[in-house]
C-alpha cells in the first residue's frame, strides 16, 4: 500500500530556497531526516505560526510517517521543474 503526494507548486525554487534546499538535500540523500529537514517541512506548513502548534505537528509527523520515505519526498520536491509555461500555453489555446 502506498500514497502519492502532489504539491501544487508549478515553478522552480527561488535562489534562497534553492540554496537552503541544496544544503538540506546533501543531508537527506542518505534517507535520514535531519532537524533542518523537519524545520523545512514545518516552515512550508506553518510559515511563521505558533511555536507550540508547530512542535506538536512535527511530533505527530515523526510518530506517524516513515522518515526515510519523507526525506525522499522532500528530495524529489526540491528537484521539481517549472511547468507553468506549459500549462499557460495550453490554457491560452
Amino acid at each position: 500500500m502506498g500514497i502519492i503526494l502532489v504539491h501544487c507548486t508549478s515553478t522552480t525554487a527561488g535562489i534562497i530556497e534553492y540554496c537552503r534546499e541544496k544544503v538540506i538535500n546533501l543531508q537527506i540523500e542518505t534517507g535520514v531526516m535531519t532537524s533542518g529537514a523537519w524545520d523545512y517541512l514545518a516552515a512550508h506548513k506553518f510559515a511563521s505560526s505558533d511555536k507550540k502548534e508547530r512542535e506538536a505537528y512535527l511530533a505527530e509527523l515523526k510518530n506517524t510517517l516513515n522518515a526515510k520515505n519523507l526525506s525522499k519526498y522532500l528530495f524529489s520536491f526540491s528537484k521539481r521543474t517549472d511547468f507553468s509555461t506549459v500549462i499557460g500555453a495550453k490554457l491560452d489555446k
